[in-house]
């Protein structure tokens, strides 16, 4: 039997934490890593640099799991074992589209492709970025570097 994930299992990671990766171009460990935003109509504004945008309801409504297998996948080919999701504040969408995503492993590692399907996914690293684009925007959304297609002027109020 596979084992269910709770909320007690994701991890989350800082801002700057975030920010020394994207400036490295890899984890502290050397890992390649993927930057995943998960919303929805609310993703305006810009977002972080070299993120992959999946909606969150792409994530609830995939009965089918051909979006999450299709991410599996595309973090398998470019040998990226560490995903980052997060929303706009991180509290909703981030954390169950990243529990969608760690149950589905989990269901894989009771049923691997290959063996080498088997070795990515028990080497694989899940977290949801605290506080979300709203933070992140706050502190590096002006910085070209950590920042693609920031408008300051949808910001300028805050969040």
């Amino acid at each position: 039997m596979s084992k269910v994930f709770t909320v007690a299992d994701i991890k989350y990671l800082t801002d700057p934490t975030l920010k020394t990766w994207i400036l490295q171009g890899h984890t502290n460990l050397g890992s390649k890593f993927q930057v995943i935003d998960v919303r929805d109509s609310d993703y305006v504004g810009g977002h972080i640099i070299n993120s992959l945008h999946i909606e969150s309801a792409k994530f609830k409504n995939d009965t089918t799991l051909e979006t999450i297998s299709g991410l599996l996948n595309r973090l398998r080919e470019k040998d990226q074992d560490t995903v980052v999701f997060h929303c706009m504040l991180s509290q909703q969408r981030g954390p169950s589209s990243a529990m969608k995503f760690m149950r589905f492993l989990n269901e894989r590692l009771e049923n691997p492709t290959d063996s080498t399907e088997l070795e990515f996914i028990k080497n694989m690293k899940v977290y949801v970025l605290l506080g979300g684009f709203g933070k992140w925007q706050q502190e590096y959304g002006e910085d070209p570097t950590l920042t693609e297609n920031y408008a300051k002027d949808i910001w300028k109020y805050g969040y």
